[in-house]
């Protein structure tokens, strides 16, 4: 059994797609950027950013000492920002996507990118129990009309739905 729930930042998409990549930021935090949102994952949740809002996702009751990897990398990036080399970061590996090992007991979650949007994925193994997974926003969360959750200020973040 799997539960999938997406995760895209509202915003006018590129003519062309950027592709999100995940980098290694230190031991326990990966990064991701697009061209319309920021998100940093740690263990204790996710943070995304974007329009100038913010939304944590916490990851209720889970596993304290979580495992996280970066899996499918295709290669390497460079990040040079302002104009002082040393500060420029070179090298860093890319990921395709971020895996959070027993999450919860017999739980796994996965972030994938993809045309500068988030997907969230829990793969739940034989008999796991998927009523534990719970998730806590910082921000107030709503649904639309058509059953979509959003959450932060007038509903910048598309948090998906729930499948099964």
């Amino acid at each position: 059994m799997r539960f999938f729930a997406g995760l895209a930042v509202l915003a006018s998409a590129p003519a062309f797609a950027i592709p999100t990549f995940f980098i290694q930021d230190s031991s326990s935090r990966y990064l991701a950027e697009g061209p319309s949102m920021r998100a940093a994952f740690t263990p204790q949740g996710v943070l995304f950013q974007a329009h100038g809002s913010r939304v944590q996702v916490q990851f209720s009751g889970a596993n304290p000492n979580v495992e996280i990897r970066g899996a499918n990398a295709p290669g390497r990036v460079n990040v040079l920002r302002g104009s002082d080399p040393r500060a420029w970061r070179t090298g860093i590996p890319a990921f395709t996507e971020i895996l959070y090992r027993e999450m919860y007991p017999g739980i796994d979650a996965a972030y994938t990118g993809r045309d500068g949007h988030l997907k969230s994925e829990f793969r739940v193994a034989p008999g796991a129990d998927p009523g534990l997974i719970r998730l806590a926003y910082s921000e107030k969360v709503s649904l639309d009309d058509a059953g979509n959750l959003h959450a932060g200020e007038h509903g910048a973040f598309f948090l998906g739905f729930l499948l099964d």
